[in-house]
């Protein structure tokens, strides 16, 4: 199973075959084919397997970071 996690692009490289981003999931930085979809610096993204699956508004996105970050917090308190 996979959980997709929404990333920030930071920044955008194109060369002669691939159109890259740099993407922050949450502080952690990664390379991620956006040549499938249409995404600019600042958009959000879905990705899976290094591959930009679609792209989310903001507000869907911070949304979803931060049912992820009561996850993790209720998760945390529930291990203790």
């Amino acid at each position: 199973m996979c959980l997709a996690v929404p990333g920030r692009i930071v920044s955008i490289a194109k060369d002669e075959l691939l159109t890259m981003a740099e993407v922050d999931f949450h502080g952690v930085r990664r390379q991620v084919c956006i040549d499938t979809v249409d995404a600019q610096v600042g958009d959000y993204i879905v990705a899976h397997a290094g591959v930009a699956v679609s792209v989310m508004d903001a507000d869907t996105a911070i949304g979803a970071l931060h049912d992820l970050e009561l996850m993790t917090h209720h998760s945390e308190e529930n291990e203790h």
